[in-house]
Parts: structure tokens; sequence; C-alpha cells
């Protein structure tokens, strides 16, 4: 194409030269230069540098050959003919350097205007998209399109990554796959995925956090200074797939994935597109992140409600039932049966289950009727000491209030206070060995009164002692004929929790568990005031 530009403008230049011969003895030197120069600038700005510098030489022999005395030589008579030759040919060169500088330019104007237009329309499109995988298949597709490749996949982790060898990809097509483990969501476009073998290239990239290239024959390599060194580190290489990590802050989030049967070309200009189509792409993965844990969410708080439904609807359900059978085994009694006791018992024991279950759904529904008062801790010490009585059977309770005359005073409702420390206060028992006290002791905590209930029982391993207040969790090592339904600790926090104050727990020193409940602290002045 260059050469037959050469050889269009070396017969314009020869058809210049012949037009003005004639008349050369009636045209002054610089006549000349401006008609040569003329062809040299229009050579330059049709064919580009190389064809301008070659029609700025053969212009150059030609002014001397046929404009220069003594004609029809290479001699020149007149020294000052040079500076007339040089000052030729020196502009036709800087023309046609000027003119290639402009064009160069303007073709990259152009191709920024393309960017410009493709990121917008992209933007545009995305935004729009309801759904964060239609948004994403949008920027696949524009990527393809606008890099010139048959493939583009876009792999968003959603949940974690796991590491270690993949599963076989499943038996699955269409444009959304999941070829990598369940947490690893792929949006894919342009025809049939190659993942047999190609989902190590996507852990690579994703695990190191750096741009990876398959080239031909299936060499992986990794560009171990980043995307800054890409197109260096590529240059002259056959890459057929190039894959690259979509980031959040220092996070790697997915990866981008192209691929092509041929080469992939990566110059300076398309490195630049790459990164910000790359861009939209991370924004459309953490979209989709956020989308997924959303739908997470909301399905938890779904399965939340309808457990909670499911409580209050059980529990409430339940009375009429029990009662019935309470009534029915004391008049057993009364015939001298002796199991009627041991249904009684156990009537008795699934209504406090019952009852746990309806105050349980009062608290996740904010019901629960509070009497707050100023009352001395020592009053509910007492109370909940009386309570427990019967059930220690002599055991040792070693009670500690603060040293001197100060009266220890804190706002709360006195009956669910004392069914949150009678709660403590039967766990520790039975825990614990049964030779060991538990202590109970009172302290002043800033602007709460703290309670502690301690023991030397097993504790709580640490992987479960975030939830032991979750409502229905029992540890692993429970014993099934505990009795228990999970539900105590759950409702002595939120009972806790609805008086302003909070419930805790610890691993004693040297072995054991410490609960420690605090309530809004008091002082003498406010005695007597709610």
């Amino acid at each position: 194409m260059r050469g037959g530009r050469a050889l269009l403008w070396s017969v314009a230049l020869a058809l210049a030269i012949v037009a003005i011969l004639p008349v050369r003895d009636r045209l002054d030197k610089a006549h000349v230069t401006l008609v040569l120069l003329l062809v040299v600038l229009a050579a330059a700005s049709d064919g580009g540098r190389r064809v301008g510098l070659l029609t700025a030489l053969l212009a150059f022999l030609g002014f001397n050959w046929f404009f220069l005395p003594p004609y029809y030589t290479f001699v020149i008579a007149d020294p000052l003919d040079w500076l007339v030759l040089l000052a030729f040919l020196g502009t036709s060169v800087i023309a046609s350097h000027l003119f290639h500088r402009a064009q160069r330019e303007a073709a990259e104007a152009r191709e920024r205007t393309v960017e410009v237009s493709t990121l917008a329309t992209l933007g545009a499109q995305a935004m729009m998209s309801p759904r964060a995988q239609e948004a994403l298949q949008v920027v696949a597709e524009t990527m393809r399109g606008a890099l010139a490749i048959a493939r583009c996949r876009v792999h968003v982790v959603t949940d974690g990554h796991e590491r270690g060898p993949a599963p076989p990809p499943p038996a699955t097509t269409g444009s959304t796959r999941d070829p990598l483990p369940p947490i690893m969501v792929t949006v894919a476009v342009g025809g049939p995925e190659r993942m047999d073998d190609g989902r190590e290239p996507v852990r690579l990239a994703l695990d190191r956090a750096t741009p990876v290239a398959v080239l031909a024959g299936g060499v992986v390599r990794v560009v171990a200074d980043g995307e800054r060194a890409l197109v260096a580190a590529l240059a002259g290489a056959d890459v057929r797939r190039l894959l690259v990590p979509l980031r959040h802050g220092a996070e790697a989030i997915g990866v981008l994935d192209l691929e092509d049967d041929l080469t992939i070309p990566l110059d300076e200009a398309r490195h630049r597109l790459l990164l910000a189509l790359a861009y939209y792409a991370a924004l459309g993965a953490e979209r989709l992140r956020l989308e997924r844990a959303a739908e997470h969410l909301e399905a938890l708080r779904e399965a939340d409600r309808m457990r909670n439904a499911v409580l209050a609807s059980v529990s409430h359900d339940l009375r009429t039932p029990l009662t019935t059978i309470k009534v029915l085994a004391h008049e057993l009694g009364t015939l001298g049966d002796e199991r009627s006791e041991v249904i009684e018992q156990e009537a008795d024991r699934l209504n406090r289950f019952v009852g746990d279950m309806l105050d349980m759904s009062r608290l996740v529904s904010g019901r629960v009727a509070l009497q707050v008062t100023v009352t001395p801790v020592e009053e509910l010490l007492a109370a909940a000491l009386q309570q427990v009585e019967g059930s220690f059977d002599g055991r040792p309770i070693d009670v500690q209030l603060p040293p001197g005359d100060a009266l220890p005073l804190a706002r709360f409702d006195l009956t669910h206070a004392v069914r949150i420390l009678v709660n403590l206060l039967e766990n520790a028992r039975k825990y614990a060995p049964g030779d060991s006290p538990v202590e109970v002791r009172a302290a002043r905590d800033g602007a709460m009164q703290a309670i502690h209930v301690a023991d030397r029982g097993p504790g709580i391993p640490s992987p479960e002692a975030d939830r032991i207040f979750e409502p229905l969790y029992r540890p692993a090592s429970a014993r099934v004929d505990e009795g228990s339904m999970g539900l105590g600790l759950a409702i002595a926090r939120g009972l806790a929790e609805a008086q302003g104050g909070t419930l805790t727990y610890a691993p004693r020193p040297g072995g054991g568990s410490v609960f420690t409940l605090r309530l809004p602290a008091a002082d003498l002045e406010d005695l007597g005031t709610a």
C-alpha cells in the first residue's frame, strides 16, 4: 500500500516538474520551492512520513537537476544555491514529520473518542440493568467487541475463595455457569467455554492477584510485576488467553478472562481500554457480591421470621393440651395410680419449655412488659438465692458484696432480673462439679452495676462462645437428657438488653465460666424512683 502511494506521488512530483519546466526561466527559485514543497506536503499528508520523506528527497534532486544552473547536472555553481536546497530539504523533512505527528495525534484522539464512547455506553447500559448478572453480561459483551476477541468471561467470587483443586466442571449450557466451586459465579459471552483444563489459570490469577497469560501450546505465564508491566512482559508473545484480577480495594474479588483462537494483540491503547473496562467489570462484580449477600440476608431474615412465628404458634397451641394432661394425671392420682406423678412432672417440664418459647417470641417482637425501679442489688440476690435453694440442696454459694457500708443500687425489673440470675445459677449448678462452690460477686462497673456468676465447670470452647446466646442453640457436647432447649441464655440476654443492660460470657482463669449481668447503676438519691 505504501509502495503504491510512493509511486503515485513520485509521478505527481514528475508531472509538477514537467508542468513548470517550460517557464523556469521566468520563475524565481522561491516559486519553484513553493510548488515542489506543496507536492511534498500533499504526499506527507496522504501517504505518511515515509512517503513524504521519499518525495522530499526526489524533489531535492529534481530541484537541483532541473532548476539550478548548470541544468541537468548535480553541480551547484552558485554557493548560495546550497542554502536554497538545504532550506528546501529541511522544510520538507520538518513538514513531513509534523504531518506524521498530527496524523498520529488525530488517530489517538479518535481512539480516545471511541474509548470514551464505549465506556459511556457501557456505563449507561450497566446502570440500566436491573440485575447485577445482566450488567456483567453487558460488560463482557462490550469488552469482547471493543477488544475484538472471541470469548470473554467474568468470574466473580461471591462467598470467599476455597484453595485446593477444583471439582470437575458441571455439564451445563448457557451464558451463566459455575465451572469453579459453587462460590464462583461465571458470566460468559462468545460461544462455548473451554474450561476442561482452563480453571487453574483462574485460580492462579485470583490467588496471586496478578495477571496471568496462557500462550500458544498451553504455556502459563504469570506477570509477576502486575498490570503496569503487562504490555512489556507480553511483548512478542503468542497470547491466546489473558486473565486479569478484579479488585475491590486490596482484595481480589474476581477474574476477567479473555480468550481468542488467534493471538490477542495488546498495545498501550488496548491495555488502557482493558484497564478501564476491567474497572467496570470490578464494579459489576462487587454489585453481584452485594446482591448475593443481600439475598442471603433476606433469606436469613425470612427464616428467622418463620421460626419465631412457629415458636409463637406452637407454644400457644400447646398450652391447652398440657392443661388437659395435668388435669387427667391429677385424676389418675386420686384413683391411686402412681404413674400420675411422673405424668405431672413431665407435663410441668413441657410447660416450662412452652413458657420459654412464649417468652422468646415476646422478646423478639418487643412485647415484654417491664416495671423498672431503683432496687438494691442485695434484694435481687436474696430473691434469686431463695428460688434456687431447693435445687442446690445445700451446695455452697459464695456471695460477695462491695466492701463498706455502700448500698449497691441499680435500675431494673426485679422479676425479670431474678429470672436472669436464677438461670445463671442453675447453669452453674448443672455443669460445675458437685463439690465446688458457685461464686456470686457484685461490683460497680462505671455506669453499670455488674453481677458475676462464676463456676469451676468445663467451660465453653471458644468456637461456641459466641453462639451460646443464640435461640435453640445447644453445644455439640451437651447431653441429650439435660432437659434444655437452648432458650435459657437467649432469654436471659434478651431480658437484660430490654432493661438497658448486657449479659456476657468469659472463660474463668484456672478453668470454668464467668457470666456477667450488667444493669444500669443508680445512687441513693434515686432510690424509690422509676
